[in-house]
């Protein structure tokens, strides 16, 4: 029953500025940095990058298991099976294969930079810094590195100042780094240098007046201030230089509907569809969202069956079809069929069982809602949402003390949770059960 919605509903999630997301994967590109452009393991790691690019973990996991063979004192081949496990979600396998790379490679730059992006994905933030600046002093030039740095101080360490001064360093090595300048803009931002900040976005922009990426920011910062109509302003500016640049049509959209200018945005969103089909997926799932907020059914079924149909994995469309249909009781044979599809896209995503438990309950069968839900709750307990659906399902079920734990558990992790009012009626009715 829990939605998945993509687009923006509070400025602050239309303006977050990270440079990189702090994710457990490790960029494949990385795998092959630590190694010789040529020998024996090399032709392994570009058949192991090649199946990665596919998807094809066991044929990765094979042929970089063939490069430690051939170049076991090599690192290539373990960073790469941690990019393997790191995939599978096997946290501790990607440690052990990385510090296998820093023990036989310990002095190797690439492994260093490896090894610094995990720790501050583990949040390990000084650790972090401290292993990006011995990359840094051996490769004073790799601008990358200066990046990776400068992120762990601005988002981890939250010194916005020696981040600036690590953007800067960068800048003066290579004037025209275009991800260097909105760094730099993105320091100067966090530190209330508003005039600097913007100005620092807009060089970047004219440095690369094909690249979306500078006016993004800068749009984005403009809403974080809550100058709304200056950030559409610039999004018209980047739509207009760039007609395709998908994500200006989105943020476009999102903003308009700061503004409740619900038609405004449904255009921005068709005209993302028109302009970039590549992207059409979000665009549709935008507009299936607005539709089914006005209760127009029909529409909003059409428009999720269109992201589906041109983006197969659009995980959110099958979840929020899925819920649409179980929630009006209509097909509700189809909606498990979606909601399955969803588990089987995302099943590190507990919402989606969420929903899927749903659908169950639609279908009559409580006893799959209470174990799906269970498992929810397994993966995120302190979901409120979650044990409210439980107590439900309890409720439903007449299993009336384990519903009115559920329903107290769900008040307890937070009192003002969306759904918190009906919680506390369902308690009432249930206390007043004979």
């Amino acid at each position: 029953m829990q939605k998945l919605s993509q687009f923006v509903i509070a400025v602050a999630a239309a303006v977050a500025l990270p440079l990189a997301a702090a994710t457990l994967s490790i960029d494949p590109k990385s795998i092959s940095t630590p190694r010789p452009a040529s020998g024996p393991s090399a032709s392994a790691i570009d058949r192991a990058i090649a199946a990665l690019d596919v998807g094809s973990l066991a044929a990765a996991e094979a042929a970089f298991r063939d490069a430690i063979k051939l170049e076991p004192k090599a690192p290539g081949g373990y960073i790469g099976l941690a990019e393997v496990a790191a995939r599978r979600n096997q946290a501790a396998q990607v440690e052990s294969w990385l510090k296998k790379a820093l023990e036989v490679a310990p002095d190797s730059v690439g492994t260093l930079r490896v090894w610094g992006r995990y720790q501050y994905q583990r949040g390990q933030f000084a650790d972090a810094e401290a292993t990006l600046r011995k990359v840094v002093a051996a490769a004073p030039n790799d601008i990358d590195a200066r990046l990776q740095l400068g992120e762990v101080q601005l988002f981890g360490l939250k010194n916005a100042k020696a981040a600036e001064q690590t953007f800067r360093g960068a800048l003066d090595r290579n004037p025209g780094h275009v991800d260097a300048r909105l760094a730099l803009a993105k320091a100067l931002a966090a530190q209330g240098r508003v005039n600097e900040a913007v100005a620092a976005f807009e060089q970047a922009a004219k440095a690369a007046p094909g690249n979306p990426e500078p006016l993004l920011a800068l749009a984005r910062y403009q809403a974080s201030r809550a100058q709304i109509d200056s950030a559409l302003a610039t999004l018209d500016r980047l739509i207009a230089a760039v007609p395709t640049a998908g994500q200006a049509y989105l943020d476009r959209g999102d903003l308009l509907l700061l503004k409740n200018d619900v038609p405004g945005a449904m255009d921005s969103y068709r005209a993302l569809i028109k302009a970039v089909p590549a992207q059409a997926a979000s665009g549709h799932f935008r507009v299936a969202t607005l539709y089914e907020a006005q209760q127009q059914w029909a529409q909003a079924e059409q428009s999720y069956r269109a992201a589906i149909k041109v983006d197969p994995t659009y995980v959110a469309a099958y979840n929020n079809l899925a819920f649409m249909l179980a929630s009006r009781g209509q097909k509700l044979d189809e909606a498990q069929r979606l909601a399955q599809r969803a588990v089987e896209l995302a099943p590190q995503v507990p919402a989606i069982l969420d929903t899927l438990a749903w659908v169950y309950r639609a279908q009559g069968n409580l006893e799959a809602a209470a174990k799906t839900l269970g498992r929810a709750i397994a993966a995120q307990s302190g979901n409120p949402i979650f044990h409210y659906h439980l107590g439900i399902v309890q409720s439903d079920q007449g299993r009336k003390a384990e519903a009115q734990a559920s329903l107290r558990r769900a008040l307890e992790i937070d009192p003002k949770f969306r759904g918190a009012d009906d919680a506390r009626q369902r308690l009432e009715k249930l206390g007043s059960r004979r």
